[in-house]
């Protein structure tokens, strides 16, 4: 099944790979099957001419078949929208030769019971192969043959959705984690089980009758996880529960009254068929369905193996689309009750994850939703209803980008995603991007840590693709408000996403234009300011340095202000001259007389030799190294261990030898800090600098600003630094998952001393308006408390597997650093809790 999804998306593909269509008579119906319904030719016209093709292929030769099967299957998990429409092909086929229909089926129902199988398997190898996880595969297959009601003989189509449903309620009494995503597939489908068949009373009373046992025994899951919230310290009830997706409850109400309700669900293409009146094909089937003991045993393998398995059970996009909807760029509420929503949020979702191989082919499969969705228009709400359907297409898509949990799909793919469909048809989705642009930018301030890295490369890769245009204008009022409240979340959105679209293109002119005044003071912005370098200065030399140019990034020192320039020139030939030299004794000897030289010269200006030791050499390696990371690998293996052996010759201990270095490459590369990440990634990669000293150096404030709470390339350091220790360490190194999580609290506890407030007494989020300059830093303080809430939830939760074991020790933690603020207690401690229990 896995092949044929990425062999058979594209009919060039098919082609190379299968020697049946050598006859243009298969390779002419193969086309016309795969491109089923986008010819806006009537159903029923299209299905007649496929009929004919069809059969005739068949009784020419039975093995052409093979081949109509296995684009069938591939169809039906990649293009899941034209699944009515493949359902009625086969339907009016049946009528012609019913064996071509039951060797089609009998292919499904083989498809079923493997993927049946594999939801039972703890083979990893074998669920990574799978495009789309086993019950998400489940579940389109249990449409497709519900779509089939009217030639599939009852029974068995109720005995399937009975011992799904089944399996849904054992596993919702056993507590599995999978219970509430097993039953939302089966009544996502039930209305499926109505689409030809209008007539059909006796499936109609079956269904509900297993609805009525199943609305005894399910009891909804109505637990709150809070860490997988992507937007924290909202005052509105984020309550979730099952009530909030499609429950029993509503598909009693759909299917109540008679089944006329499914006119205004389903689109104009089942009221023009309507019903279909067929002879049952006689055939016989049957399913094994997985024990609960076997699925209790593979519950902790569901994350990461099957993406779109996992969506359904989560609130989180839920959540975010629910306060979209009461967002006021909407042109009229959506309900997200109303059925014909689910079926959209449903098929976007799973044409996103089961064509996330190929963007481009995802992107078109999605724009032809308005042809297949939604209510049939009349002439004057058209528009609008396709501009629904694609917002609701962009909201879903921004809503799976935010969610929180882990994926193996990575988030660039979303909004690369986003970005094609914004090419293919830019007047339309142009500007629905631009609403979520500004949902997202107004609800910054309770944006989780995470999801506004992922929103902030979402926004940077947009623009960047589209010569930076953006409306710029909409934040001026803001950047001029916010630009000294280093906290204030809007703020860091700005200089972050300035700062990193000019060092990202050549082409600065061009980007400059689009700025208005206000964000072209965020150009100049450094990791390190003018006046952190003169206090740096200071540390070394007993001299004032006034003519040293800081603007220019790169090795100050050789500057002619400094009369040892020419010796630091020397230097820098030496390296180069014998970076292909593997003799460190050499390097060191060289080196040391090249030092020596500048300290005997310059004695009486130093305050800190060794200190400028160190940082001139690792600046010498940064210079040498600066126009490849190559170059950089090279340099730091032959002259990284020098720095080492400078250090025990100076008597510097290693930790502060680390930090020295760390710091010396932060300000060598001060005006473009993501190169800094990447060469001090390249010097832990050499172990000459540890994690926890890395740790250490991005909590150090520097210019009164904490800078892994307001520097996108810190913020996203720290998480990458703890990633690799999980991924790569052999035994993981707790302390250093403990030290982050102190190091976030004693930010948090430094914001609440600075407040003065009581214990009892409510923080919010400050208004994002203008202040006066003392309750604006009474407010930034505010700010740095609430993004350092973020942290803390997003390490908890990203790390979760390392402390839930922790428990004790994150709690008493919180009495080590004098945190005693009752509400902030009660966030952290629930959070730590919610941790342990995260599967």
């Amino acid at each position: 099944m896995n092949s044929v999804l990425h062999n058979y998306c594209a009919l060039d593909q098919l082609t190379l790979k299968s020697p049946l269509l050598k006859e243009n008579s298969l390779d002419e119906v193969i086309t016309r099957f795969k491109n089923i319904g986008d010819d806006g030719i009537s159903l029923v016209e299209e299905c007649v001419i496929l009929t004919d093709m069809i059969t005739s292929i068949y009784h020419k030769d039975e093995s052409y078949i093979e081949a109509i099967m296995m684009i069938t299957k591939a169809m039906i998990i990649e293009q899941p929208h034209k699944q009515p429409n493949i359902a009625f092909l086969y339907i009016q086929i049946s009528k012609m030769d019913s064996d071509i229909t039951i060797k089609i089926i009998s292919s499904v129902i083989q498809e079923l019971q493997e993927q049946l199988d594999l939801t039972a398997t703890n083979d990893s190898n074998i669920l990574h192969t799978n495009v789309a996880g086993p019950w998400t595969t489940i579940k389109l297959l249990t449409r497709f043959i519900s779509l089939l009601s009217p030639i599939i003989g009852n029974k068995y189509l109720i005995a399937h959705y009975r011992n799904i449903i089944e399996l849904a309620c054992g596993m919702n009494q056993r507590r599995i984690i999978l219970a509430n995503l097993v039953l939302e597939s089966a009544l996502i489908n039930i209305p499926y089980l109505f689409y030809y068949n209008r007539q059909s009373k006796v499936l109609l009373f079956e269904i509900l009758t297993l609805i009525n046992v199943a609305e005894s025994t399910f009891k909804g899951n109505s637990q709150i996880v809070n860490l997988f919230q992507p937007f924290c310290f909202d005052n509105e009830d984020n309550s979730y529960t099952l009530e909030e997706n499609i429950s029993l409850k509503k598909i009693k109400l759909l299917l109540n009254n008679g089944l006329d309700k499914f006119n205004k669900i389903f689109p104009n293409l089942a009221r023009n068929v309507y019903s279909v009146r067929c002879d049952v094909i006689r055939m016989h089937w049957s399913l094994r369905y997985p024990k609960l003991k076997e699925l209790r045993e593979t519950q902790y393998v569901k994350s990461g193996y099957s993406v779109t398995d996992n969506i359904w059970e989560e609130s989180t996009y839920l959540t975010y689309e629910s306060k979209f909807d009461r967002n006021k760029y909407l042109l009229e509420e959506q309900s997200l009750i109303e059925y014909d929503q689910h079926i959209i949020r449903d098929n976007v979702i799973d044409i996103v994850h089961n064509l996330n191989f190929n963007k481009k082919e995802a992107s078109k499969k999605l724009i032809q939703l308005e042809n297949y969705l939604g209510n049939a228009p009349t002439k004057s709400d058209e528009e609008y209803l396709k501009t629904d359907i694609n917002r609701r297409i962009v909201t879903t898509i921004t809503s799976l980008m935010l969610r929180l949990q882990y994926t193996n799909i990575p988030t660039v793919y979303y909004s690369t995603l986003l970005q094609e469909l914004c090419k293919r048809k830019a007047t339309m989705f142009g500007p629905l991007l631009g609403e979520q642009f500004r949902f997202i930018y107004e609800n910054l301030c309770s944006l989780d840590y995470e999801g506004t890295l992922n929103f902030e490369k979402w926004f940077r890769l947009q623009i960047t693709n589209f010569d930076f245009r953006w409306k710029w204008y909409e934040w001026e009022n803001d950047c001029t408000c916010f630009f000294d409240m280093t906290y204030n979340a809007k703020h860091i959105f700005h200089q972050n996403v300035v700062k990193r679209l000019l060092n990202s293109t050549s082409n600065i002119s061009d980007f400059k234009t689009n700025l208005p005044k206000p964000f072209e003071k965020l150009l100049n912005n450094k990791y390190f300011s003018e006046q952190q370098l003169t206090k740096n200065m200071r540390i070394q030399f007993k001299l004032e340095y006034a003519d040293v140019d800081f603007n220019n990034a790169g090795l100050v020192y050789l500057q002619s202000c400094f009369d040892f320039s020419p010796i630091v020139a020397n230097i820098i030939d030496f390296m180069k001259q014998n970076k292909s030299d593997r003799i460190n004794n050499c390097n060191l000897e060289t080196m040391n007389i090249f030092l020596e030289q500048i300290e005997t010269d310059n004695f009486a200006i130093f305050n800190n030799f060794s200190y400028f030791a160190l940082e001139l050499l690792t600046q010498c390696i940064c210079h040498c190294r600066r126009r490849s990371m190559s170059h950089a690998n090279i340099y730091i293996s032959l002259f990284g261990n020098v720095l080492l052996q400078l250090s025990e010759k100076y008597k510097i201990e290693r930790e502060l030898a680390q930090k020295i270095v760390l710091e010396s490459v932060s300000i060598y590369w001060n005006q473009n800090i993501s190169t800094s990440f990447l060469i001090i990634n390249s010097f832990k990669q050499f172990d000459l600098v540890d994690n926890l000293v890395i740790l250490e150096f991005l909590f150090h404030g520097c210019d009164h600003e904490i800078k892994v709470i307001t520097c996108y390339d810190a913020r996203q350091f720290l998480l990458n630094t703890l990633e690799d220790e999980m991924r790569w360490s052999p035994e993981i190194n707790v302390f250093l998952f403990v030290r982050a999580y102190r190091l976030t609290l004693m930010v948090t506890s430094g914001a609440l001393n600075d407040l003065d407030i009581g214990n009892n007494e409510d923080l919010e989020i400050p208004e994002c308006k203008r202040y006066s300059c003392g309750t604006s830093r009474e407010n930034n303080t505010r700010w740095q408390y609430f993004e350092s809430m973020k942290l803390v939830k997003c390490l908890l939760r990203k790390f979760h597997s390392v402390y839930r074991s922790l428990a004790d020790i994150l709690i008493n933690i919180l009495k080590q650093v004098g945190i005693t603020h009752r509400n902030t207690i009660h966030a952290i401690v629930s959070w730590v809790k919610e941790c342990q229990n995260i599967d």
